[in-house]
């Protein structure tokens, strides 16, 4: 918007300029046509008085030609000059005009040269020679502040008509962070395609902020229905146990597997239920978020040790962020379980994490099979499962990395997902660092 009030005000800049030229070049030939006439006026006094022997009363007569048009006049007779006031150029001297009673002009770089050939007295020639030059730096002058008053009038009215889509923007932004209450009302200045447009917008966050809190409700309200006959699934399972032979053993452990992981998913739905709920962190506090890591990892190596997997931590240092320790925990552990599950068998996990100017990053890298480009953004959403990961051997429901955006999210942090080079998935989450 200001870039088009910028080529509107070079536009109007040179369109005032060339207009100026105009009307500078029309009042000069005013100007020239005015001292023509008093040169032919006063020339003519002043060349009878001369010619009848009043030469004091010429002189007078040439003063008041030259103060009433500031011009160096003198009089010529028989082609030589007799008398005058100011620098006449010697060419201006040469003048003739042929028609008594005609001026004749000559124009000669900044100055006119003009020549009268009296009545009265037709061997006298009376020339004189006025300055045309403009001046330029009263001209400069005024362009340069007709530059600063339309560009600061430019500048304001940007401000003024962009207003209302400023704060579309940052709406939409507040959106896209996921605060669904916001709401833009009545935008001052805005007209009624602004108006209508900015009560569309808030028709429709009301829409998806409603959309939203029943998606929650009934993925909370799921789980914990679901809570109950779980609960008594697990009771029967064991007396099941007590009361069955060994021939439907293998049966039963099957059903408590599925049982346990079942119980696993509702725990981690509740978990997403409840951070989309949240706005912002509950009671936030210093967080060694060396000491997370280094516990996670030894917990992480330890239980991964039957499956020949492991993780190692490449580079760390003493680092405090402020949140809530035990959402940052199940954050990372998210990350590195996932990465544990797609690693190939005698690998390990790869941890970094370091301090990049004001922000701490912390980097999970396996060496598994990757995710495709497309899908590198999608890992983060609630049960997504590439193709890589829909064998149910993999484990997994698609909801931890979900969880971990979220947390990270509430820690105005960030995560992403990229494929490594020399193959495997990276995962950074880079959060503030406490100051």
């Amino acid at each position: 918007m200001f870039l088009a009030f910028a080529v509107v005000t070079v536009g109007a800049t040179l369109g005032v300029s060339m207009f100026y030229d105009v009307g500078m070049a029309r009042r000069q030939e005013q100007r020239i046509a005015l001292v023509s006439d008093a040169l032919r006026l006063h020339g003519e006094e002043a060349a009878h008085l001369g010619a009848v022997g009043r030469g004091g009363m010429a002189d007078q007569e040439l003063l008041r030609l030259v103060d009433e048009t500031d011009l160096r006049v003198a009089i010529v007779v028989d082609g030589e000059r007799a008398s005058g006031i100011g620098d006449v150029p010697a060419g201006a001297l040469a003048l003739d005009p042929r028609e008594p009673g005609t001026v004749t002009r000559s124009n000669h770089d900044e100055d006119a040269w003009l020549a009268y050939r009296s009545i009265s007295a037709p061997d006298v020639v009376v020339v004189g020679a006025v300055s045309t030059a403009r001046p330029s730096f009263l001209r400069e002058v005024r362009i340069a502040i007709l530059i600063m008053v339309v560009a600061v009038v430019s500048f304001l009215l940007a401000r003024l008509l962009t207003r209302p889509i400023r704060s579309l923007r940052a709406a939409t932004r507040k959106i896209a962070e996921g605060d669904t209450s916001v709401r833009i009302g009545k935008v001052a200045g805005a007209g009624d395609e602004i108006a209508g447009l900015a009560e569309d917008f808030d028709r429709m966050t009301a829409r998806i902020e409603s959309l939203l809190e029943v998606r929650e409700r009934l993925l909370r309200d799921v789980s914990h229905e679901l809570r109950s006959p779980l609960a008594r699934l697990q009771v029967a399972l064991g007396i099941a146990r007590q009361k069955n032979g060994a021939d439907v053993m293998p049966l039963l452990d099957r059903m408590e597997k599925e049982t346990e992981r079942l119980g696993e998913l509702i725990g981690l739905v509740l978990s997403m239920a409840r951070l989309e709920q949240a706005r912002e962190l509950a009671s936030p506090g210093d967080v060694r978020l060396d000491e997370i890591v280094g516990s996670l990892a030894s917990d992480a190596s330890f239980e991964a040790q039957g499956s020949e997997r492991g993780v190692r931590i490449v580079r760390t240092e003493p680092i405090v962020v402020r949140g809530d320790a035990e959402l940052l925990r199940q954050a990372a552990e998210n990350v590195v379980r996932n990465a544990l599950r797609f690693a190939p068998p005698s690998t390990k996990v790869e941890i970094e994490l370091v301090r990049v100017g004001s922000k701490v990053e912390l980097r999970v890298r396996d060496h598994g099979p990757g995710v495709p480009e497309e899908a590198l953004q999608e890992i983060f959403r609630p049960f997504t499962r590439v193709e890589a990961a829909r064998d149910r051997a993999s484990g997994g429901a698609g909801i931890g990395l979900a969880i971990t955006e979220r947390a990270v999210r509430l820690h105005e942090g960030t995560v992403v997902a990229q494929n490594a080079d020399g193959g495997g998935l990276r995962v950074i989450i880079t959060l503030p660092v406490a100051v």
